[in-house]
């Protein structure tokens, strides 16, 4: 199975967006999850793997969508540089938090769409 380092994911990620823009208030956090996730990618467990990469996926819409035009490459470099592994293992904690909340509401949603549809179909 092919392996890809965190640099080479880290690199198609920032070549996947425009250089410009400077970094809105919110999108600090999202560069660090982003960071955490891309570090999950490396890892031997095929879950963690995945949840890594749609992680990976989810933070940098968050991004694109706040600032399209971010130079991703930059501030992915200049951030990573500052997170150690205890920043790293704290900030993929806070994130799966984060997720998790995200997954639920969308969950919930879901089993609320369900009740409406089975409703409708009562006679």
């Amino acid at each position: 199975m092919l392996r890809v380092s965190v640099r080479s994911y880290v690199m198609v990620l920032a070549f996947c967006s425009a250089p410009g823009l400077a970094l809105a208030p919110d999108s600090s956090d999202d560069i660090r999850c982003l960071i955490a996730a891309v570090s999950l990618i490396q890892s031997p467990n095929n879950i963690v793997r995945a949840a890594g990469a749609s992680s990976a996926l989810y933070f940098l819409g968050r991004l694109d969508g706040r600032d399209p035009g971010l130079d991703l490459e930059k501030i992915i470099l200049a951030e990573a540089k500052k997170m150690d592994s205890a920043t790293l293992r704290s900030e993929s904690e806070r994130c799966g938090r984060s997720i998790s909340t995200r997954g639920r509401m969308i969950s919930e949603m879901g089993q609320a769409l369900q009740r409406n549809r089975n409703d409708r179909s009562k006679p």
